[in-house]
């Protein structure tokens, strides 16, 4: 059974670039915005982490759900309701043991400690994979344990803007 967040099927995150300037005036004659257009899927089947992300790219969807920003955050938490799920969080078990998205463009900021369950990550035994908790917030947990996962739809699309 696959629920999708049909109130939140879309929404936007901003990246603008500019070729002349350190920062953007939207009527400046440079600029364009690329945006990634998210539409997430909560699938109510229990796989562990590699058969979830497994499962997302097998079945058409871009990758597991990826959080870029606090609005990001807030809706899942929103209509996650009383359920946990993985999420695209996790750590190589082997070599440098940081935590990365599975979605390779986006880098995972480390400075969002207040996403965190009190104590987690705890870096016990073979958690290398995280969760959205109960509670709504991220927890390492092993990625052999079996629970539903988000995973969402990416699309970029530009958009220039000219003076």
């Amino acid at each position: 059974h696959i629920t999708s967040f049909m109130d939140i099927n879309v929404w936007f995150s901003f990246y603008v670039y500019c070729s002349e300037a350190d920062f953007v005036f939207l009527s400046g004659p440079c600029c364009f915005m690329t945006n990634q257009l998210l539409q997430y899927h909560f699938i109510n089947k229990n796989k562990s982490w590699d058969q979830a992300r497994l499962y997302c790219k097998d079945n058409n969807h871009t990758d597991m759900a990826t959080v870029s920003s606090m609005a990001d955050m807030n809706r899942l938490r929103k209509h996650l309701g009383n359920r946990s799920a993985w999420i695209g969080l996790h750590r190589e078990a082997n070599g440098i043991r940081m935590w990365q998205w599975s979605q390779p463009d986006v880098q995972f900021n480390e400075s969002r400690k207040d996403e965190w369950y009190t104590n987690e990550p705890n870096d016990v035994d073979t958690e290398n994979c995280g969760t959205l908790w109960t509670d709504k917030k991220w927890a390492d947990l092993s990625c052999n344990r079996k629970q539903p996962f988000i995973c969402y739809d990416g699309e970029n699309v530009q958009v220039n803007i000219e003076h």
